[in-house]
């Protein structure tokens, strides 16, 4: 619950959507269940027999021994739903359940077979996503119940990661099983077998840290300044979008460095790029540095660093003068409000002393901010709403918000529409005067009425507007 809980925040604060097209992308087919990992015995053999997984999340082998198990607990499941009326009831309520071919009584307590039994069943179906085998005629219909009624399971990206709730629930099916039919020593040597089939014997591929596994002088140095602050890095996107040579070495290092000196950091993601980020990112392709900067004051960023190595170690991402034309600029445009507090041969930081230090994050909504709001008649029962930002501060919008309009003609409440506004199909990032705009359809009124337009029961914008 915890973990699924972020899924539906998510989900609820900024529309978020994966499509069933990216679903079946990463959809794994029946050859992912004897695919194991090449350093492993067990890969070592497969990998002449079955063809490799489709991506590196559909590696689903578990070892024989387990695979045996999980059958054998089937064939008991079903077993017991056969013979269900013959059943000795125990007086714990207990069932019991003869199982011929090992001549011995189990006790099952039912409840918690049967749940795990049926959890991992469940995820099993799941894991192969919208398309069973990735046969294209051949549709999962649980995966779509669970994706279009199941609130949050449309920002499921990977249906693989359910395998992770499968080998939890048949963990637990396993241990029961062998806790009856086996004793300590037996346990020992199929943990063994277990461990021996699994284990890498083999060279393990590793990924080199960046700088050699030492720490960048600009981190030490952000590691000793003290207080709760953001830092921004430039450019945007680390190494691990790019091709080779630098990507394969040095990617994802803005997020690695940051356990180091544990300061909040713009640029990072975990399974979700935020829009900010990637507004921010179509700033930079366009070379809009001074937008960049007003962002950054705005959300409170103390600390903007500038990777010069990555720039000069990457022609074939970035212009011969990208580097020295983007210092420029912050130097030129920026005199007083960014102070420059650190330098070495690899990075150069400079500090933004004028910044919106009051910024809250988690208001981040239009009844935030004062908008100019009106409505603009396109058509009988058609037209946009408006809204033209007043602060003086610069607005941030990220969340999804749902508003209300109320039709009132001499005091009475007429009609009401509610708008779903999404910030990133519109501007999430407004300075004084400007604006964006929502389509819209007109209830079935006419006449002239005053509109009340209301967020969260607060109403935030009155105007006047004849329907024709």
């Amino acid at each position: 619950i915890p973990v699924y809980y972020n899924y539906l925040k998510i989900e609820r604060l900024y529309e978020f959507k994966r499509t069933l097209t990216e679903s079946i992308k990463f959809s794994p087919n029946l050859f992912s269940f004897f695919t194991s990992y090449h350093a492993t015995l067990s890969g070592k053999l497969l990998k002449k027999l079955v063809p490799p997984p489709t991506t590196h999340e559909t590696t689903f082998y578990i070892g024989i021994i387990p695979l045996f198990s999980i059958i054998l607990i089937s064939f008991f499941i079903i077993r017991k739903s056969i013979i269900f009326f013959k059943f000795k009831k125990e007086s714990y309520n207990s069932a019991t359940l003869y199982f011929p071919y090992l001549e011995k009584r189990i006790f099952f307590p039912p409840n918690f077979f049967i749940f795990y039994f049926i959890v991992a069943l469940i995820s099993l179906i799941l894991v192969f996503g919208p398309w069973f085998f990735k046969i294209k005629s051949f549709f999962n219909p649980v995966y779509y119940l669970f994706y279009y009624l199941f609130p949050g399971a449309k920002g499921i990206r990977v249906p693989p990661r359910f395998f992770i709730i499968f080998i939890f629930a048949v963990a637990i099916l396993i241990s029961y099983f062998y806790s009856l039919y086996f004793r300590r020593k037996t346990l020992i040597i199929l943990g063994l077998l277990i461990f021996l089939e699994l284990f890498p014997f083999y060279q393990i591929p590793v990924i080199k840290m960046p700088y050699g596994g030492n720490i960048p002088k600009v981190y030490e140095w952000l590691k000793d300044k003290d207080g709760k602050f953001a830092i921004m890095e430039l450019p945007l996107e680390d190494a691990r979008w790019w091709d080779i040579p630098y990507g394969q070495d040095k990617g994802f290092f803005y997020i690695y460095f940051s356990a180091y000196h544990n300061k909040r950091i713009f640029n990072g993601c975990s399974g979700y790029i935020s829009p900010l980020f990637e507004y921010s990112k179509n700033l930079v392709r366009n070379l809009d540095f001074k937008r960049l900067i007003e962002l950054a004051k705005a959300i409170n960023i103390r600390y903007l660093i500038i990777h010069k190595d990555i720039y000069k170690e990457n022609p074939h991402v970035f212009s011969k003068d990208e580097l020295e034309n983007t210092i420029l600029l912050i130097e030129n445009n920026f005199k007083g409000e960014l102070v420059k507090v650190f330098e070495d041969d690899i990075a150069v930081v400079y500090e933004i002393v004028v910044r919106n230090i009051n910024f809250d994050p988690k208001n981040l909504y239009i009844k935030d901010y004062e908008f100019d709001i009106n409505f603009e008649q396109e058509g009988k029962r058609e037209g946009k709403l408006i809204f033209v930002y007043k602060g003086d501060l610069p607005c941030v919008l990220i969340y999804v918000n749902e508003i209300f309009l109320k039709f009132k003609s001499e005091g009475r409440l007429i009609g009401k529409n509610k708008v779903i506004i999404n910030p990133k199909n519109h501007s999430l990032f407004l300075l004084k005067g400007e604006r964006f705009e929502k389509k819209m359809k007109l209830p079935d009124l006419k006449g002239e009425y005053l509109v009340e337009v209301e967020q969260d029961k607060k109403i935030i914008a009155r105007f006047k507007l004849n329907i024709n």
